[in-house]
């Protein structure tokens, strides 16, 4: 398995692929979709994960955040040009458990630039056990949490979400890691 930084738009029908995959459960206008994907491909904000010359993770993330992206608790707190928001880190469900979310993560960590960044957020849903366990043994904290009205597979009804944020410090190493 290789993992590298992405430097053109290549990957983006990969990317594409393996999103739809690991978020099946969710509509998604495609156009929408392939344009994030694209904008963060161009800003070369995506780690990949590939096997035979597939992606089977990825990790997408978002330098000079806005205020409006995290929230208040965040925003007031940390100069936003100081840090990176892990948006989306997904792994092909037939590759879980191999690793691969950590070996991202673990990239990822071991190339930012901390002269000029100095912390890191991702958020995640408070059901999912193996991302929350995964963010904690690398070394992240909860920080402050939200609530998200999300809509059901069924397409009709609605249910609510609590998402978790959580926060490190880029130490230009892995201090803190336990597996």
């Amino acid at each position: 398995m290789i993992i590298f930084q992405a430097q053109d738009t290549s990957s983006l029908r990969e990317l594409l692929n393996l999103y739809i995959e690991c978020f099946d459960n969710q509509q998604h206008n495609i156009n929408i979709l392939k344009n994030y994907i694209l904008q963060s491909l161009k800003n070369h904000c995506v780690w990949l994960a590939i096997e035979n010359n597939h992606a089977v993770g990825a990790l997408m993330y978002i330098k000079n955040l806005e205020p409006d992206l995290l929230p208040a608790s965040i925003s007031q707190n940390y100069d936003l040009q100081r840090c990176l928001y892990i948006s989306e880190l997904m792994v092909s469900t037939k590759w879980r458990g191999q690793k691969i979310g950590i070996n991202l993560l673990t990239s990822f960590i071991q190339h930012i630039d901390i002269k000029i960044y100095t912390d890191i957020f991702i958020r995640v849903w408070d059901k999912n056990t193996p991302a929350l366990t995964l963010y904690q043994n690398m070394g992240f904290t909860p920080l402050t949490s939200i609530e998200q009205t999300k809509i059901s597979p069924d397409g009709k009804s609605t249910f609510v979400m609590k998402k978790i944020y959580f926060h490190r410090k880029t130490t230009g190493n892995n201090e803190g890691i336990s597996f």
